[in-house]
């Protein structure tokens, strides 16, 4: 990277935003415990971080790039794979400018091979502070970053070249102090590989509180469903989602490849299916009557619910909009699957 493509904190505009969180304590080595929150009352982002949702591969990097240089205090990522140069970069990039920057690493996210080790042992040289995940999780497959503790990314894509450039993936930014703070506290417990159970209504959290949050949201559907599902591997869920199809409630299923003839999706022929290979469907989505739904890092597989550590959230308003927007043109060049009808 350039000397001339850093740009100076200084030089940064900077705009009013809502009171926020402020990490302290940071500071210190990849095993330093992190310390507990203070707050803050002022908070600033830079320009061009408007757009709630980030819709990949449209999108991009370029959003979450610009959104990491403005980062004056601190970021903490949790990351299942994080390959991409551009987002590397900038970590290192924020760490040579006094930015306290923490990563929480996956250590053998799948197929990967030493992969982690080489990125760890570069952001560690750079000024990073890196760890890995706590193995009491089968993996640690969460994607999400915070800012300054004032704004919260969460992210169904990896930070990884097919995450932004090629996968249909989402991210979506949260303002909210109070998701914000829980976001942070559960990187905090994370980090220190401590317990405690986080307040965090608006979140879903692998493996605490996803299988019932994400059922409820499903139950309580009227009208309409429509799901974006890398894997479609949970009977319970699936079934769930069935029921509510045969309740009257249109549900759509969007999947990379066709679930198994036997899949409890199929009960009772409700549920209609369609396969989607490009992009790739790695985005992992609900919406619910057009109001209301879930983005997230879990897959709808047993694992991912009940062993991971993943985080999602329960989103509103535009954000609905957005997602509903590209879910409808997906639907339209998806193939129908097996019993899953068009």
């Amino acid at each position: 990277m350039r000397a001339s493509t850093v740009v100076t904190r200084s030089a940064r505009p900077l705009g009013a935003m809502v009171c926020a969180i402020l990490l302290a304590g940071c500071a210190g080595g990849p095993g330093a415990p992190l310390a507990r929150h203070v707050l803050r009352g002022d908070g600033a982002m830079g320009p061009g971080i408007s757009g709630h949702v980030i819709v990949e591969p449209r999108d991009g990097s370029r959003i979450l790039i610009r959104a990491l240089d403005t980062a004056r205090t601190s970021i903490f990522a949790e990351v299942y794979i994080l390959t991409s140069r551009s987002i590397v970069h900038a970590l290192e990039r924020a760490a040579s400018q006094s930015v306290r920057v923490h990563v929480l690493l996956e250590h053998h996210p799948v197929g990967m091979g030493r992969q982690p080790e080489t990125v760890a042992s570069e952001l560690q040289a750079a000024g990073v502070a890196v760890r890995w995940s706590d193995p009491s999780f089968a993996l640690t497959h969460a994607k999400v970053m915070v800012i300054d503790s004032r704004l919260a990314l969460i992210s169904t894509a990896n930070f990884s070249r097919a995450g932004l450039t090629a996968d249909r993936d989402f991210m979506i930014w949260d303002r909210t102090p109070r998701d914000v703070y829980s976001v942070n506290s559960i990187l905090r417990h994370d980090w220190n590989r401590s317990s405690g159970a986080v307040d965090a209504p608006n979140l879903v959290i692998a493996p605490s509180s996803a299988r019932g949050k994400l059922e409820s949201l499903v139950r309580g559907s009227e009208a309409r469903l429509d799901v974006y599902g890398e894997e479609m591997r949970d009977p319970r869920l699936e079934r769930v989602l069935a029921n509510a199809a045969c309740r009257g409630v249109a549900v759509r299923v969007i999947v990379p490849t066709a679930p198994e003839t036997g899949s409890p999706i199929y009960r009772g022929g409700c549920v209609r299916v369609r396969v989607l290979t490009r992009p790739y469907v790695h985005a992992k989505v609900i919406l619910v009557d057009g109001r209301r739904g879930f983005l997230g890092s879990e897959n709808i597989s047993p694992q991912s619910l009940d062993r991971n550590r993943e985080i999602g959230v329960l989103v509103r308003g535009q954000a609905i909009r957005e997602l509903s927007h590209v879910f409808d043109r997906d639907w339209k060049r998806g193939l129908p699957a097996h019993a899953g009808g068009s």
